[in-house]
């Protein structure tokens, strides 16, 4: 075998693999450091089709540097946390993650000129395979099979909210994945089954990222203008609304109790209470994943045997950020975003459109659900990144 098909057979091991990672592993959150894991070994296959490669790093590096300078600065961090050994430990299991993450990127940018197909067909699995598994879940719950050990094999509760969330975000990459001639097929199908899959499951973030995703896309198709507008209103608004809103409105929100759903008043408390700590150290924060280990002063409304805004951490990004790494890092994740919302705008129509869905879709998410450090999470979303960036580099060669 000589040294091209071996790189070649390597970079088909390797989106392949990483399709399993974000199809099966997210589903199933007692093993989600397996997604890493998975991660890791792609990259490793990956690095090693490219190593011969001269790469054009100029320009992913000021997304590097911005990534590099938010890291220093967590570390930096350590020096003034609650809990320096906690959020030190937290930083080493992050620390892989968002190192490989920017580092996955650039190789499926490159390999995807050599073996794009691949990426397609990798990405058709992640899709339908995730739904294939989270429709495996629901019938073993059905049957009664997804009690004890049974549970870390059959995706079900939050782990099965993990998998609608994965399809919420990575059903956007379709577009770019499939040819003209297939894709209205391939695209009926998954949104259909999408559709279907969400509005029946328990996850109200990933069905309203679903649904604002959507339509950015049928605005993006329609007037490409109107989608990109779209889309910064909702990045806009997922990002600073509870910030702004949430003190306000937990006050205000009581006098719903009789229709508003718990969780969502939980989350205006969490909101509240999170508000509140920024405020205590809002430039440095008080360290990475530290939110868990704050206390709060005040008694919960919905239940006064714990504290207002008790929980592993506030259920909204920016917050987060702004708690345990403060304004600084706040400025830096700004940055970031900017400069990658900037590069998706400079893509062909088509890939554009789906882009800014995807980009919608997590808006959304990241404003009402999970931490920002979860393993399975981080590595979703640079994944994720990786296909849509090598499919567009794709997409170039061919045309």
């Amino acid at each position: 075998m000589n040294g091209a098909s071996l790189q070649s057979r390597l970079l088909q091991v390797s989106v392949l693999v990483t399709a399993i990672a974000m199809t099966v592993i997210p589903v199933i959150s007692k093993v989600q450091v397996a997604t890493s894991l998975g991660i890791a070994f792609a990259l490793g296959a990956a690095v090693i089709v490219t190593a011969c490669r001269r790469l054009d790093w100029r320009a992913a590096a000021p997304g590097l540097l911005v990534i590099a300078g938010l890291v220093a600065w967590t570390a930096l961090g350590l020096n003034w946390a609650v809990d320096p050994s906690f959020s030190a430990e937290k930083l080493g299991r992050v620390l892989p993650i968002l190192l490989l993450g920017p580092v996955m990127v650039i190789i499926l940018r490159y390999g995807g000129e050599a073996d794009g197909a691949w990426l397609a067909k990798a990405l058709l699995i992640c899709v339908f395979g995730g739904m294939g598994w989270i429709l495996v879940g629901r019938a073993a719950a059905g049957l009664g099979l997804s009690d004890g050990w049974l549970s870390a094999v059959f995706p079900s509760g939050d782990a099965a909210n993990a998998g609608l969330t994965t399809l919420a975000i990575v059903i956007w990459l379709l577009p770019m994945a499939t040819d003209a001639k297939d894709r209205p097929r391939w695209l009926a199908a998954a949104w259909a089954g999408a559709a279907v899959l969400l509005l029946t499951g328990t996850s109200d973030a990933a069905v309203l990222g679903f649904l604002g995703g959507g339509a950015v896309y049928l605005l993006g198709a329609w007037r490409q203008r109107l989608g990109s507008s779209a889309m910064v209103v909702i990045v806009a608004v997922s990002a600073l609304a509870p910030v702004i809103v949430a003190p306000a409105a937990y006050d205000r929100a009581w006098n719903a109790i009789d229709w508003m759903p718990s969780s969502w008043l939980h989350r205006l408390e969490i909101w509240d209470a999170a508000v509140d700590h920024a405020a205590t150290q809002p430039i440095g924060g008080t360290g990475i994943d530290s939110f868990r280990l704050l206390e709060h002063d005040q008694p919960s409304r919905l239940d006064e045997t714990r504290p207002q805004g008790q929980a592993m951490h506030p259920h909204h990004a920016l917050l987060q950020v702004w708690v345990e790494i403060g304004l600084v890092g706040v400025a830096l994740l700004t940055v970031l975003s900017v400069w990658a919302v900037r590069h998706v705008l400079t893509w062909p129509a088509g890939e554009r459109t789906a882009a800014q869905a995807g980009i919608a879709a997590t808006a959304v998410i990241l404003g009402l659900s999970y931490g920002v450090w979860q393993g399975w999470w981080l590595a979703l979303l640079f994944a994720a990144s990786g296909y849509a960036v090598g499919l567009v580099a794709r997409r170039r060669r061919i045309d």
